[in-house]
Order: structure tokens, then C-alpha cells, then sequence
């Protein structure tokens, strides 16, 4: 029997970001328990504004079910087998013989359907995992996202009547909910009246209410960029995202309404990043562009509210406010060069441990000076944090970086340092395009993570098991990019080094001597230059392989040995040196004199043919594509020595077949190809 059931829970209004992952959540919520009850049925989630639940269509169900409940063994003490007879009823209480012995056994029925239906939006209620939930009855400890105020659950055109917590809450089930507040003049808004389940979201549609958040974004989204179109201007595609500021503005109305608004062309001369994230912040307004140029207008969506003269000149209001604030801050800071704002880094602390942000600072400026003989770097560094200090990064944290920018270049700063102090923080994401990051701002970005890296791993805070809440490992992927990127010289221990010298120099964290703690650094962000290498389809096998030469070699040597070795090994000349090499390494290490550590044989000490063939390979001086090209051939004069010769017994022969492995130690240590899976 196939039925659809409806439950919504009514309630004040619930935070857009606490929407966003919601219906899917409710959607394994519900499958999860219908499993758990034996149903079958296709789930589907909704939240908007007031009201979250969920539609189950095609609901199959049994009207009973027989099921027996085990119990304790016959040979089990009395006391326990009176317990389970008392507990499930004597009479419906038989004795059955299984493979493992004779038990107790208890005949049941399932509930009726209905029942079982009750119990899981119980269950929902009771269960459903908000990030946040809060109580509001005086005697009723029961908590949700936010009070509710009525429950509708229908099951196809029937009403499920029941009570939630007749004792406390108090609230019964309705085949009715609340309309939208705005589409009255009353204080309470009218109910509306669902008679079939699969009828709900038509019918709340037919009186302007969006429940499905996808399908509300979707016409806020076609709404937005047609308004927009209309009057000559265009939306910010990020803008219309399900993740941008739409996938937020989408959790604040039920009934979507969009108008124009505009502010003063004065404005404009604020730094665009400043003004958009005041709009887009205080406001969660569009902003608009006409020519790729940044309009003084914006658009505006209500929940509901209609349309008058005075709603749209309150919210311009509003946003000149705000944005007469931007401008003051902005000209205020501008008193002053930016370097000036270094001296109240003083007192911003770093981290408890680290010292303050101008500490950092300095440290950053010890390692330029290293690096770099221009200055170039050094005058970077010395710039990088003095943004923090102006009262619009203060406003708008996240424009660290970006203010910085506009800043130093109001005040004639060399633009190219003016950028860097921008690019420091790229990668913002994963994935950031960094082709158009300068070398400078690359090379800023790299010291100032090491340094955070550094420092707290010195200090004992690095991450344990899933647990990152310093972002460290972020932190340590994002160097690896700007390092392969930027080509920067110097391996992972040497920029640990260095970056340790510069915490020296300042006479802060002795501690950071702590060897153990530097390893593990070291270790997690070769972790992360094997996950770089994974997005770049080389296997994790190849990072075992040049592992070795991480203490040695920068990540853009290893890089390119990894790209290397990944194209040679799916080759026959790859594959064929392997098994060759594979023979050796366990011929060596399968017998007690291959523990020892020969030296390679002279060549007067050859006499055979096949022995002096490997000899004349090894003496080549090392070169990676030579030897690839000749690998083929190497291998079959490996595989023809161990058929034709002896080995064991012969200690030129031993030394030969090391210094074959020793030979190829540039491209790391390939017994771990066939051996870290063991």
C-alpha cells in the first residue's frame, strides 16, 4: 500500500545559515529512521524562514507484521527468565530450539501504521540535530531551533491527530498552517488549509510561500538577474551562488520580493571591495554593475513586505549609513602612511606564546633579509599586518589584505608591493587560480605561513587526529602551492630552519628547539605536498618513492621527479626496471651478507661479460632522462647477470648489485614501491 505523509513543524523565524544544510540533513535524518521502522518511501526536506519538515511520498508499509523478540536461554537462572516473561507477557511467551540451543522467545505485532508514524516525527523532534537549539517553556525542557508554534502531520488526506508533550508544550497536530504575517492586515496571520500531503507545496505556493529552498533560490536568482537586465545593470555572478550571498538571502524570506534602491554617486570613491562588503554585509543586499563599472545602485529582497515609497527611501537611508561610515574610516585612516600603524601591532597579540603581530612582523622582515638582497621583500614584510590596525580591517576582518592594498597605493607605494600586500593570503581556497599572483606576494604568502607554522607547532598546538582548529593543515597546503608555483629554492627543513633562526632573533621561544615537534611539521606538510600530487593524479606510491629526498631538495625539484617517475613507471622500460630492481633489493635483503654494506667491486675485479656490462652502466654520471631513455636496456642486462651468474658467495657481485641500487638513488628509494604495502 503506497501513501505520502506530511510533517511541518511551524516556528519564529530560524537563522538563513542554519537552513542551509538542512533538508539534506532532514532527509537522512528521515530515511535513517525509516529503516529503522522497516518502511520504504521517497524523502524529500524542506526549510525556509518559519517552517522545516519533510514529505514522504510513496510510502510502502505493511498494515501488521509478526516478528519475534529472543530471549534468554531455558538453562538460563530463573530470576532472568521470569524477568523476560514479565516484561513481555507470559502469554504470548513460547520456548524455541535453535542451532545454539533452546530459548525464550516473545511473539509481537507491530504497531499499525499510523502508530509507527506518530513515533517518527516524535522521533524527529526529539531527535533532529540543530547546531544550536534553545528551551522556551517554563516547565518543558524540550529545545529546538527556535519556539514552535504549530505542527501539521497528514498523512495522504487524513489528519494524524496527536499531541507533543501533552504534559508541557502542549501542541497539537493541524491538517493547517500559518500563512505569511505580511498577507494580512491581522495579527496573527490566516491559516490555510492542506488537504492531501502531496497537495502542500502547490497550495502554499498558490499563497506566495516558498518552502523548497532550491526551488526558491532558483526564482530569486531568475528574478534578480531579469530586474537587473531590465534597467541596463548586471549582478555579480559569485553574488547568485547557492553558497554566496543568494544561498544566505534565500534563508530570510518566504515570500521573495525584489525592488531597486540607490545610494550617492559620492560613494563610489570608496575602494570596491569596501563598499561591496558593506552593502553585501550589513545589508545583504545586490550590488549591480553597468560597463564593469560599479553602479550606485543595489538590489533589495523582502520577505513579504509590500512595496512603498517609504520601504524603499528607509532602506536607502540605511545603506548611505552605512556607507557614510565606510567613507569616514576610510579618510581617517588615509591620515596617516601605513607603515604608521605598525607601532599599534604592539598591542595586538599574535597567539599566547607567539608574541604580538608587530613580533611576527619583525620576524618576517629577519627572513627576507635572507632571502632576498633587493629589499624588495623586506619592505613587503614590513607593511604586511599594518592593516590590521585600520579601522576598516577592524570593521571587516575578512578585507585584511585587500585594504592594505588600496591603502598603500592612495599613498604613491610602489604598486607592485601595494598587490603583495593583497596576495599574501592567496591561496584563499583549494583550488585559486594563482597565475595572477605576483612573485613577491607568492614569496610573502610562503615566509609568513611557515612562520605561523613554525610557531605553533613549537609551541604544541599542531592538529590531532580530525581536529585542525588552527587550520594548520590549511595553512601548510596553501605553502606547498605558492612553493611549487613560485619555485622557491629551499627544501622543507631549510625553510623550517630558517624561519626557527628568525624566532632566535627575536628572543622568542627557546622552546622551539624542540626537535620532535619540528618533525612532525615537516612530516605534515610533505602530507600535504602528497595530497597536492593525488590532485595531480600521481600516485601516493611515487611520494613514498622521493620521500627520501625531502631533507634535500625543494618541492619543485620533487615535483618534477614525481611527474617524471609517474610518466617512466607506466612505460616498458619503467616497469621493466622495477621488476629488475625488485629482484635485486629482495636478493640483497633476503640473505645475511646482503645486510652488510659492500663497496662497488673495481672493475679489474669483473671478469664475465654480463658483470662488466652493469659496471660500464653505473659509471655514467647520474642523469635522470639518460637513464630513462636506457632503461629498458639497463634492465635486461640486471635480469641477464641474476640468470646466467651466481651471486651469493661473491662479494663483487654483492657490491655490484648495490651499487646498482646506490646508482639510482636520485629518484628516491623505489623498494618503496613494492614494499610500504606490506
Amino acid at each position: 500500500m503506497s501513501q505520502a505523509l506530511l510533517f511541518e513543524v511551524y516556528s519564529d523565524e530560524i537563522p538563513a545559515l542554519m537552513q542551509r544544510d538542512a533538508c539534506n540533513r532532514i532527509k537522512r535524518h528521515v530515511e535513517n529512521a525509516l529503516k529503522s521502522y522497516k518502511l520504504e518511501g521517497e524523502v524529500q526536506g524542506f526549510a525556509s524562514l518559519r517552517r522545516v519538515g519533510f514529505l514522504i511520498r510513496c510510502l510502502e508499509h505493511d498494515t501488521q507484521e509478526c516478528f519475534s523478540v529472543k530471549g534468554p536461554s531455558v538453562e538460563a537462572p530463573s530470576s532472568v527468565i521470569n524477568a523476560f516473561l514479565n516484561a513481555h507477557g507470559p502469554e504470548i511467551c513460547y520456548q524455541n530450539k535453535t542451532s545454539k540451543g533452546s530459548f525464550w522467545f516473545s511473539k509481537k505485532e507491530t504497531k499499525n501504521i499510523e502508530e509507527v508514524l506518530h513515533n517518527l516525527c516524535v522521533n524527529f523532534l526529539e531527535q533532529f540535530h540543530w547546531p544550536k537549539r534553545m528551551r522556551w517553556h517554563e516547565t518543558d525542557d524540550f529545545s529546538w531551533i527556535r519556539p514552535i508554534h504549530s505542527l501539521v502531520c497528514i498523512l495522504d488526506n487524513k489528519l494524524l491527530a496527536w499531541t507533543f508533550r501533552a504534559q508541557g508544550l502542549g501542541i497539537s497536530t493541524k491538517n493547517m498552517t500559518p500563512g505569511h504575517p505580511a498577507s494580512s492586515q491581522e495579527l496573527t496571520p490566516p491559516w490555510i488549509l492542506i488537504p492531501h500531503a502531496l497537495e502542500y507545496e502547490d497550495i502554499l505556493k498558490e499563497h506566495n510561500l516558498w518552502v523548497c529552498p532550491f526551488k526558491r533560490w532558483t526564482y530569486l536568482q531568475s528574478h534578480l538577474e531579469t530586474l537587473a537586465n531590465d534597467h541596463g545593470y548586471q549582478v555579480f555572478k559569485e553574488d547568485l551562488a547557492l553558497e554566496g550571498l543568494l544561498g544566505e538571502v534565500c534563508g530570510m524570506t518566504e515570500w521573495p520580493k525584489i525592488f531597486f534602491a540607490s545610494f550617492s554617486s559620492d560613494f563610489l570613491k570608496l575602494p570596491p571591495p569596501f563598499l561591496l562588503t558593506t552593502l553585501k554585509h550589513h545589508q545583504r543586499c545586490f550590488p549591480v554593475t553597468r560597463d564593469k563599472n560599479l553602479a550606485s545602485r543595489f538590489i533589495v529582497v523582502l520577505d513579504g513586505t509590500p512595496l512603498t515609497p517609504e520601504i524603499q527611501d528607509g532602506h536607502q537611508r540605511v545603506a548611505e549609513a552605512r556607507l557614510s561610515d565606510a567613507l569616514f574610516f576610510w579618510n581617517q585612516d588615509l591620515r596617516y602612511p601605513l607603515a604608521h600603524y605598525n607601532q599599534h601591532l604592539k598591542e595586538k597579540i599574535f597567539f599566547d606564546g607567539l608574541g604580538t603581530v608587530i613580533e611576527k612582523v619583525r620576524r618576517l622582515e629577519v627572513v627576507a633579509t635572507h632571502l632576498d638582497d633587493s629589499g624588495a621583500l623586506s619592505a613587503a614584510s614590513a607593511l604586511s599586518k599594518a592593516d590590521l590596525a585600520t579601522q576598516s580591517v577592524r570593521e571587516f576582518p575578512e578585507l585584511q589584505g585587500i585594504m592594505g592594498k588600496y591603502y598603500a597605493l592612495a599613498q604613491n607605494v610602489d604598486p607592485t608591493l601595494a598587490q603583495a600586500l593583497e596576495e599574501q593570503y592567496w591561496p584563499l581556497t583549494p583550488g585559486q587560480d594563482l597565475t595572477a599572483q605576483s612573485c613577491l606576494g607568492g614569496w610573502l604568502g610562503i615566509i609568513d605561513r611557515m612562520d605561523t607554522l613554525v610557531g605553533f607547532f613549537g609551541i604544541g598546538k599542531y592538529p590531532t587526529g580530525s581536529k585542525d582548529p588552527l587550520a594548520l593543515r590549511r595553512s601548510a597546503y596553501g605553502w606547498v602551492c605558492l612553493t611549487l608555483h613560485h619555485t622557491y629554492p629551499f627544501s622543507i627543513s631549510e625553510s623550517i630552519r630558517i624561519s626557527l633562526e628568525s624566532y632566535r632573533s627575536t628572543q622568542r621561544l627557546n622552546v622551539l628547539s624542540n626537535k620532535d615537534s619540528l618533525d612532525l611539521l615537516e612530516q605534515l606538510i610533505f602530507k600535504q605536498f602528497t595530497r597536492y600530487l593525488q590532485e595531480k593524479n600521481i600516485s601516493r606510491e611515487i611520494s613514498e618513492v622521493i620521500s627520501v629526498l625531502r631533507f634535500s631538495q625543494p618541492l619543485g625539484k620533487l615535483f618534477t621527479l614525481a611527474n617524471k617517475l609517474h610518466k617512466f613507471l607506466q612505460t616498458e622500460s619503467g616497469i621493466s626496471f622495477v621488476s629488475a630492481y625488485k629482484r635485486i633489493f629482495f636478493l640483497l635483503h633476503n640473505n645475511k651478507e646482503g645486510l652488510k654494506e659492500f663497496s662497488a667491486p673495481k672493475h679489474s675485479e669483473l671478469f664475465e661479460p654480463e658483470e662488466k656490462k652493469i659496471f660500464d652502466y653505473i659509471s655514467v654520471p647520474w642523469n635522470t632522462e639518460d637513464f630513462m631513455a636506457t632503461a629498458l636496456d639497463f634492465s635486461r642486462c640486471i635480469h641477464e647477470f641474476l640468470d646466467v651468474l651466481p651471486v651469493i658467495g661473491f662479494s663483487s657481485r654483492m657490491g655490484l648489485l648495490a651499487s646498482v641500487l646506490r646508482y639510482t638513488r636520485p629518484l628516491g628509494n623505489l623498494s618503496n614501491l613494492f614494499t610500504t604495502s606490506c
